[in-house]
């Protein structure tokens, strides 16, 4: 693990994680796109430090989500006005941490 990843971890109280379109994986004869594997493992960090409601994603594009991450807060960059209001809420519900 990256010392300057774990060190972040203890140092914030949330941590907002950004699904892009950034590689185009092959999967039978289609290409999909996915976000960075990158970012995929710094979400599983920042999720085991933070906890499950101080982590969230955001996709931008049709970028796939893994399936056993169904059901994680996240919201739609795609939904400009909407992916505002948003995280705003998730922000608004954030408690002090301790």
């Amino acid at each position: 693990m990256s010392e300057s990843l774990d060190n972040i971890c203890k140092h914030v109280d949330a941590a907002i994680l950004i699904f892009s379109e950034d590689n185009q994986v092959l999967f039978g004869n289609e290409f999909n796109l996915h976000p960075k594997p990158n970012v995929l493992y710094e979400y599983g960090l920042f999720k085991g430090h933070l906890g499950l409601d101080r982590t969230i994603i955001c996709r931008r594009g049709s970028s796939s989500i893994p399936s056993d991450l169904s059901g994680v807060i996240y919201c739609n960059l795609d939904r400009e006005y909407r992916a505002e209001r948003e995280l705003l809420a998730w922000l608004r519900r954030l408690s002090p941490r301790k």
